[in-house]
């Protein structure tokens, strides 16, 4: 791994960290999805979800970014599972690195902390969606304990995609896997 300090995004961080799920998201998600999904993607919606994120109370919140060298280089968070789902209690929502820094133990130690952190909280197995045709995330998260667990049909911005979740019924495995 690089030099890097993964660590809770702070209150007042929040236009920093839009800029790097932005510039990510983009990055990783043109050619997967239609150009008019990447061109209606606004920052602005970006900027107004991290400050709701960052608006929790620290103890709550789920958090974290890479900084290298003083700069937020990526970030991952993630929240007590809304749908109802009878096992999994907890959703990694978001696992973003700038391509620069991809490869390096980064993504590992984002989704560990954010798992570690989502245990603190009660929180003891968690899942998470990507797109099925992401097959460099898909395997990124095999690779760390994950099992296929749901597929899905969806919209992103009225046009279809295709979802996977993967899930660790025992967040340990995750992050052990991920140290």
């Amino acid at each position: 791994m690089c030099a890097a300090l993964i660590r809770p995004a702070h209150d007042g961080e929040g236009a920093a960290i839009a800029r790097i799920h932005d510039a990510c998201w983009r990055d990783t998600y043109t050619g997967m999805v239609s150009e008019a999904v990447i061109a209606g993607s606004q920052l602005s919606d970006r900027e107004a979800m991290w400050l709701r994120i960052l608006a929790v109370p620290p103890e709550r919140r789920c958090a974290h970014v890479a900084e290298v060298g003083g700069r937020i280089v990526g970030c991952a968070w993630g929240d007590p599972e809304e749908s109802g789902d009878p096992l999994y209690r907890a959703e990694l929502l978001g696992l973003y690195l700038l391509r620069d820094y991809r490869g390096r133990g980064l993504g590992r130690a984002l989704l560990g902390a954010a798992a570690g952190s989502l245990r603190a909280q009660g929180h003891p197995n968690l899942l998470l969606w990507a797109l099925a045709d992401n097959t460099a995330a898909c395997g990124f998260y095999r690779a760390l304990g994950g099992a296929l667990v749901y597929e899905r049909a969806g919209d992103m911005r009225g046009f279809p995609i295709r979802e996977v979740a993967f899930g660790w019924p025992d967040s340990r495995v995750l992050i052990r896997n991920a140290g």
